[in-house]
């Protein structure tokens, strides 16, 4: 009887000591949830009225995209990936809104192969510019960690707004983006 006590008293301290140590994964799991989400934020945050970084690729039908070029104007990149529910609603429902708000300024950045970024292109009879970001490169100089993400950049080559496209979001942002064109001056 003491030797069957004997053990499940071993059995009953592993079996404790197993607990702590899933409990503690868990709360670091926790830790580290916590801090990417504050980390996102603060990368959202910290680009917003600074200048935007310069990129130079060739869209999905081989015509030259020059970030320098829409200097001037209200330019409106929208990051999406072909594997996102999100960023599909967005190309459906909004991207007509993003279009008249950046005043046809606007290019599609896709995190995805070629191909799957032209059937994007098909499926959703897009007119606009389509970038593949295979590499992510775009993706990275703009620091976007989660799509859809839209990136106003205002006419002084400025990041106006960084975040989700939803059009209700978006209002009271881009009615602040006017005027539109940097003053010169007389």
């Amino acid at each position: 009887m003491l030797h069957e006590l004997t053990i499940f008293f071993y059995i009953s301290y592993g079996a404790l000591w197993i607990l702590v140590i899933l409990q503690s994964l868990i709360l670091l799991g926790l830790v580290q949830v916590v801090h990417q989400l504050r980390k996102e934020s603060a990368t959202a945050s910290s680009f917003e009225g600074k200048e935007a970084p310069e990129f130079s690729t060739k869209d999905l039908s081989g015509v030259a995209i020059k970030s320098a070029n829409f200097k001037g104007s209200l330019t409106g990149l929208l990051f999406v990936s072909t594997s996102c529910e999100a960023c599909l609603e967005t190309l459906q429902n909004d991207i007509e809104y993003l279009y008249r708000k950046a005043q046809g300024n606007i290019i599609v950045i896709c995190r995805a192969e070629r191909r799957d970024c032209a059937h994007l292109v098909e499926q959703y009879g897009l007119a606009i510019p389509v970038v593949a970001d295979e590499d992510n490169r775009i993706s990275q100089m703009y620091g976007i960690t989660a799509v859809p993400t839209v990136v106003f950049v205002n006419a002084d080559n400025r990041i106006l707004s960084y975040g989700h496209p939803k059009q209700e979001d978006l209002v009271k942002i881009l009615e602040n983006a006017a005027p539109l064109a940097p003053q010169t001056a007389s």
